[in-house]
């Protein structure tokens, strides 16, 4: 007989479902995009940071993507690469690993903390994997407080699935029989549904790019392979500023 995908409800997430979700999934860092990811995305971006020299990571999870950073500010003695994350227990651990390194400086599991610390605006705010997760009122706090941050000229970029098939990552919550998304994702984006986006809440968008972080994450043959069979871009990257 065919199968059919369930008519559940498609469950909604309450806050402290997600904390709870990350707090957990800091225990497994090996899925966490920011370790996987973090050699084709820095081979994409890396000269935003060369020249950069205070970078926020928004949603820093455990802290993987500013320690594959660090390389690259290490010959820019005034670069500081800061994290913030709702999590605490994944800003705990990447305190915790990374204290002490040149360039490392902390991670916060809030925004009144960053600021106290770090006043003054960001040339690079970072925001990888996020906007995916969020619902309209949390979605459209992170882009006010990006907007914050920035520095006068400073650039945001954006990193998230490209036209993502949300079904196709739905599992069902035994406790109440809902569709829950495995990694929960709550929206897809597009070029066009993400550019327009920024733009409502006062950011410029200066480029994007449809592309494959994955592509650049191993050696030529195994990338070749990858190209042919992954030939749909997975990751939408988007650049802006200020408006």
């Amino acid at each position: 007989m065919p199968t059919t995908l369930p008519t559940n409800p498609i469950h909604h997430w309450q806050s402290e479902q997600i904390q709870r979700f990350w707090d957990y999934e800091s225990h497994f860092p090996e899925n966490y995009w920011g370790r996987n990811c973090a050699k084709g995305f820095l081979a994409l971006v890396g000269k935003h940071l060369q020249r950069a020299q205070r970078v926020l990571d928004l949603g820093c999870g455990d802290g993987a993507l500013i320690e594959a950073m660090l390389p690259f500010v290490q010959n820019n003695t005034q670069a500081k690469l800061y994290g913030l994350d709702l999590s605490q227990q994944s800003v705990a651990k990447a305190n915790a690993r990374l204290q002490g390194q040149a360039g490392f400086a902390g991670a916060f599991d809030a925004l009144p903390a960053l600021l106290a610390h770090c006043q003054g605006g960001f040339d690079v705010v970072l925001c990888t994997e996020v906007v995916e997760h969020l619902y309209d009122p949390a979605l459209q706090a992170l882009l006010a407080d990006a907007k914050q941050l920035l520095a006068p000229h400073g650039t945001l970029i954006i990193t998230t699935p490209n036209n993502e098939n949300l079904q196709a990552g739905m599992v069902c919550n035994p406790l109440d029989g809902s569709l829950f998304h495995r990694w929960q994702h709550v929206r897809s984006w597009t070029t066009q549904s993400l550019s327009a986006t920024l733009e409502q809440h006062g950011l410029r968008v200066s480029s994007t790019l449809e592309t494959n972080v994955l592509w650049y994450n191993a050696g030529w043959l195994k990338n070749l392979y990858r190209r042919l069979r992954y030939r749909t871009p997975t990751t939408l990257m988007v650049h802006a500023q200020r408006a």
